[in-house]
């Protein structure tokens, strides 16, 4: 089911990531942590997921 939000605003310390179809598929657009933002026109009005991407934590060798 697609919503009718224009704009978004993310109160996480992590980035959230809105998509155009349900199950994160489809254009997408990333709203950094704390940020409110417009959706663009490719989402505005027809998104359906989204997804908070919180680091997932390093097991073994991790990268610096």
């Amino acid at each position: 089911m697609k919503n009718n939000a224009a704009s978004v605003t993310n109160r996480t310390n992590y980035p959230v990531i809105v998509y155009y179809n349900s199950n994160y598929g489809g254009r997408s657009q990333v709203i950094p942590a704390g940020a409110s933002a417009d959706l663009d026109s490719g989402l505005k009005n027809e998104n359906a997921s989204h997804y908070l991407d919180i680091p997932k934590p390093c097991v073994g060798v991790c990268p610096v």
